[in-house]
């Protein structure tokens, strides 16, 4: 139990302690509850779905445990179906239904719980049907005794067992039958064709095989007819009916009686004349006398023979005449419009511009003289002259167009005239012998100059003109060349002759031994080394197949060996002529440049 407690104890001393307790007992508790519920119950996190005790362990206030104890009556929804047939409709707990089908709706058990309820309905429909019956004085339908023409109707019930209405027509016929009936003009009765009024009879059979007798009581009114005539402008109205050309018209209407009434009308309509005249003109036009000078739809009345109104219109469209000046310059002439001018200054034309309207043009035009010059060339064949980086190498005449200063065309013509040299040809010995002289010659055409070559011989005489003296240096094959320059300074091609030189056992006077021109033919490095056995003056040179000297060099008072580096890798590859001047004659040796 909770209270105070004490207890005496010794101290590390020995003496007495006494020890006080305050102690507070807390109890547990336990508890219970009840619940009806429907399906399930959610207790704490725990779901409970059917009736039972179930323990739960709390913490009270006091931190004790707490048991509490839940006793549970479980409820389950139910569901269920039923049948139902009905006519026309079914009320099903206010629910109206018209139609055949499954309905469900949710009720409340008796412990609370839903209840589903399925209802499946049959509709059945409630039908009318009707008939026609034909009889003499009466008809007897089901006990019922009809007496007289009408409808009359049955309560059935159908196969569904709804209400079923049967709608019967009869028909009685009397045996005396009493009609009226008013016409116009005459009335067929039955093939009877009655113009008068009055009563007539008839007797028939019934469909039911019943003598009839039908009194018609007849009222015969008549059509009647009438003409109008009516003179207009453009239209009439007549009731609702738009006339717009003369003619007769009828129309139909129903006199006092009811019958027909013809009305002829005599309609004689005359037209108003409206139209529309479309006018193009220039600057002005002028209309019934007055004057429009700007484009647009003007109107005038007017009154014809008839005293109809007519109306014109004018659609108008002024275009002006306008004025133009234009500035030209061309060259040498100009075509306008298949004028052909030359000379300059100032020129009209008329045109008509897009309003068919004149139009006065000027033109001031610059005539400017286009440039014409000719040039001869006179050229050896092989050259060429070039013109506006045009090559021409053959004989003709050539147009070449430029823009001279002006900015006209200066068309330059071309006369090429190509001078063709024939080679010349060479005669002479067929051999030689060393130290002899001997003669050659071409055919010497007037004004032509020759330029003569040897290679193991000197030129004695004749250099420049057609027949020459060589006289020969050294043995072996030596080569002779000549080149024609006409007097057109035209040079030819080179023409080459060949012979054998013999050796002589003796030589005297010889100034020049061991030449050496080496390598021969060379790419560019050419070396020439001698040996000068007499003491003189000497002079070599270097020439092209024309003469063009490209090497030159003077010994003065020379003797001994002599050695030269020349460079030709500058030059044309082509046929060069080595020329040692010794004072007595000239060594000539041909070079060959790769």
């Amino acid at each position: 139990q909770s209270g105070t407690y004490t207890h005496t104890v010794l101290n590390m001393h020995g003496c007495d302690s006494s020890l006080i307790l305050l102690i507070t007992i807390n109890s547990s508790n336990v508890g219970s509850s009840s619940i009806t519920t429907c399906n399930e119950f959610i207790w704490f996190n725990d779901t409970i779905l059917t009736s039972g005790t179930y323990n739960k362990t709390f913490f009270n206030i006091s931190g004790c445990d707490s048991v509490h104890t839940l006793y549970v009556t479980m409820h389950t929804s139910t569901s269920d179906s039923s049948v139902i047939n009905s006519c026309g409709s079914y009320t099903w707990n206010g629910q109206i239904i018209t139609q055949s089908g499954n309905y469900t709706q949710t009720l409340m058990s008796t412990f609370g719980c839903d209840s589903v309820h399925t209802l499946l309905v049959t509709i059945n429909d409630s039908n009318i049907t009707q008939s026609t019956v034909s009889s003499c004085n009466s008809y007897i339908w089901n006990g019922q005794v009809i007496d007289s023409s009408g409808v009359y109707s049955q309560m059935f019930t159908n196969f569904a067992g709804c209400d079923s209405i049967h709608l019967l027509t009869v028909v009685l016929y009397s045996d005396t039958v009493t009609s009226s009936i008013t016409a116009c003009d005459s009335y067929s009765w039955n093939g009877q064709v009655i113009i008068y009024s009055g009563v007539y009879t008839q007797i028939f059979s019934n469909i039911s095989g019943c003598d009839s007798i039908h009194t018609l009581y007849v009222t015969i009114n008549y059509s009647s007819s009438a003409t109008t005539s009516v003179t207009v402008c453009d239209l009439y109205n007549w009731n609702g009916q738009f006339i717009t050309s003369s003619g007769v018209y009828t129309q139909l209407f129903t006199n006092i009686e009811g019958c027909d009434s013809v009305h002829t009308l005599i309609a004689t309509i005359n037209q108003s004349i409206s139209g529309v005249i479309i006018i193009t003109a220039c600057d002005s036009y002028s209309w019934n006398g007055q004057v429009y000078t700007t484009s647009g739809i003007y109107n005038q009345m007017f009154t014809t023979v008839n005293g109809c109104d007519s109306l014109m219109s004018l659609h108008l469209t002024v275009f002006n005449s306008n004025f133009g000046q234009s500035s030209l310059t061309v060259c040498d002439s100009y075509n306008w419009n298949g004028q052909i001018i030359t000379l300059s200054g100032s020129y009209n034309q008329i045109f008509t511009n897009v309003g068919g309207c004149d139009s006065l043009h000027t033109l001031d035009i610059t005539i400017l003289p286009s440039i014409y010059s000719t040039n001869t060339y006179n050229i050896c064949e092989g050259d060429s002259v070039v013109i506006l980086n045009n090559v021409y190498n053959q004989d003709g005449s050539y147009y070449d167009t430029i823009s001279a200063l002006n900015g006209c065309d200066s068309i330059l013509n071309t006369v090429v005239i190509v001078d063709g040299i024939i080679p010349p040809i060479i005669s002479g010995p067929i051999f030689g012998i060393e130290l002899d002289i001997d003669t050659f010659t071409v055919v010497n055409n007037q004004g032509s100059t020759y330029t003569w070559g040897v290679d193991i011989g000197n030129l004695i005489s004749g250099q420049g003109s057609s027949s020459i003296d060589v006289e020969w240096i050294s043995d072996g094959l030596a080569t002779l060349w000549v080149v024609e320059t006409n007097s057109s300074g035209c040079i030819s091609d080179t023409v080459f002759y060949s012979l054998d030189i013999s050796g002589v056992t003796g030589i005297s006077n010889v100034s020049i031994q061991d030449l050496l021109v080496y390598p021969n033919p060379t790419k560019g490095m050419l070396t020439i080394s001698f040996n000068v056995i007499l003491k003189g003056d000497y002079e070599l040179t270097i020439i092209n197949i024309v003469g063009e000297q490209i090497f030159h060099d003077k010994l003065r008072s020379y003797s001994g060996i002599y050695s030269s580096k020349v460079d030709l890798s500058d030059y044309s590859k082509a046929i060069y002529f080595l020329e040692i001047d010794t004072g007595d004659g000239t060594i000539i040796k041909k070079i060959t440049l790769q």
